[in-house]
């Protein structure tokens, strides 16, 4: 959908996810020392994503926000896990979601202000926050 200078397009489709673990523990030792190894996994499943943008402030503010919804329907891991308390948390479904507010504050500088909501019940079980704050030049060719 597609209004003037705002814009919110979504898609729906089937999607591959690997998770690659560099470091994971492996075992511990009578010594008590933790081995360490990569580990990766993958999933397969529908997907869902929806972005939106548009401006503020007499388009000197640009707004974006970036919605990702992530279903497994099945992983390599499962097999592995039947048994454990994590067993089912593959399970889950998987979210992330961008904010974005990017600010020109002349003609030539920038900056932009990101917060990102992530769930992965698999790698926590609690809700994560990543926030940036970045500064740029930037120049227009045309």
């Amino acid at each position: 959908m597609k209004h003037e200078k705002t814009e919110l397009v979504s898609r729906l489709g089937f999607g591959l996810k690997q998770h690659f673990d560099r470091q994971a523990p492996d075992t511990i030792q009578e010594l008590g020392i933790v081995l360490r190894k990569n580990k990766s996994s993958n999933y397969g499943g529908v997907t869902f994503a929806t972005d939106f943008t548009t401006p503020l402030a007499q388009e000197k503010i640009l707004y974006t926000s970036k919605l990702v919804l992530f279903q497994a329907l099945f992983s390599s891991e499962a097999s592995k896990l039947e048994g454990l308390p994590n067993a089912d948390y593959w399970k889950a479904l998987d979210v992330g979601w961008e904010n974005t507010v990017a600010v020109g504050i002349t003609k030539y500088v920038m900056v932009n202000l990101t917060a990102q909501l992530l769930y992965d019940k698999e790698i926590d079980t609690k809700l994560r926050l990543k926030e940036t704050l970045a500064l740029g030049l930037t120049y227009k060719f045309i």
